[in-house]
């Protein structure tokens, strides 16, 4: 049979729940929000980086592969960067970095169907076991390569001319891809640097919440003791507890009700003895009414006797009568007429037993 909780208990549990889920709530915000931070701060710093090396631009527009693989190089460094290319505005690649050779090339070639023109655009994809998160980033210039000769004295002129122009002329893409498997990893630390600082909450949490709980429902776990006290029949005390409002009310109540089992206690207790004395009182008067019955019965009985006795026996010699004699004789005639049996008759004469019987 499963055992029904207390209040207490039940307060308690529900407390502990309520800090758990607050706990993972928070912690999964937290962890999420580094995630995000971790990924976005990536993607802007390489942004900036485009956005503010004109050099790369320039390397860019002239295809100078020296200059950008050594960009994709410090780009690939990061941890959780696993590849990084520059494609030009045809889609064609310039140059290119696989730093852990862990993407193959049909998903690159998927990234590149999917690839916005002249727009940021994210996509996740999986490859190999492995989770990413492909960013291109358009690379942008201020000299239009259509109205610009492809050489360098042009270039550079152009770029002094700046003020003239408020344009801006897609020369390319940088695309790079995010592994989301080592962004996850690198959170491994600051999950458990959370995860103990919220352990140490939820138990702050936990015990001050218990304390709180017992405080609350003290009053409320002595009122059931109270209670089955009462319910036990245990009415010798009344309940003492200091407090105001419903619960002092309930206590007050309580102690009106004790006070009312007490005194119907006692009546019933003084209305059982009552009755005792009063059973017992009666009992001794039927003992001796029936004494008294027995004994009439007997005197009736040996009365009854006596009376029989000498009506059917003489009084000297204590032998049958002639009464008797004639109730018996006539019964034997009776039996003997029905039974048509022969029935005989003695008769003795004794010579002056009269005188005898007459001298006693």
């Amino acid at each position: 049979m499963i055992r029904r909780l207390n209040v207490s208990t039940t307060l308690n549990l529900l407390s502990f729940n309520f800090g758990l889920f607050i706990c993972i709530l928070v912690g999964s915000l937290l962890i999420g929000q580094k995630y995000q931070a971790m990924t976005d701060g990536v993607t802007d710093h390489i942004e900036y980086a485009v956005a503010s090396d004109l050099s790369l631009q320039f390397a860019l527009y002239f295809n100078d592969k020296v200059i950008l693989d050594n960009f994709l190089t410090d780009t690939v460094a990061s941890p959780l960067i696993d590849f990084a290319r520059f494609r030009g505005v045809s889609g064609d690649t310039i140059a290119e970095r696989i730093e852990r050779g862990s993407i193959s090339r049909d998903d690159l070639t998927s990234i590149d169907a999917s690839q916005s023109h002249g727009k940021k655009s994210l996509q996740e994809i999986n490859s190999e076991g492995h989770s990413y998160l492909s960013i291109s980033l358009p690379v942008y210039t201020a000299v239009d390569p259509l109205t610009t000769p492809l050489d360098s004295p042009s270039y550079d002129s152009a770029y002094e001319n700046l003020d003239l122009i408020n344009s801006r002329h897609l020369s390319g893409y940088l695309q790079f891809g995010i592994n989301l498997d080592q962004t996850q990893a690198a959170l491994i630390p600051y999950g458990k640097d959370i995860a103990a600082l919220l352990g140490v909450f939820l138990a702050c949490y936990t015990l001050l919440g218990h304390i709180l709980i017992r405080k609350i429902t003290s009053p409320f776990t002595r009122l059931a003791e109270f209670a089955r006290d009462i319910s036990a029949g245990r009415l010798d005390k009344s309940f003492r507890m200091s407090g105001t409002g419903e619960v002092l009310q309930l206590v007050q109540s309580l102690n009106i009700i004790v006070e009312e089992l007490n005194k119907h206690k006692s009546q019933v207790e003084v209305d059982n003895k009552l009755l005792s004395m009063k059973v017992a009182e009666r009992t001794q008067q039927l003992t001796l009414r029936n004494e008294e019955l027995n004994q009439a019965v007997t005197q009736i009985t040996q009365a009854e006797a006596r009376l029989k006795h000498l009506a059917y026996f003489d009084s000297l010699t204590s032998l049958p009568n002639r009464q008797l004699f004639l109730e018996r004789l006539e019964k034997l005639i009776d039996e003997a007429v029905k039974e048509g049996k022969p029935l005989a008759l003695i008769f003795m004469d004794l010579d002056n037993f009269k005188r005898i019987n007459d001298s006693l």
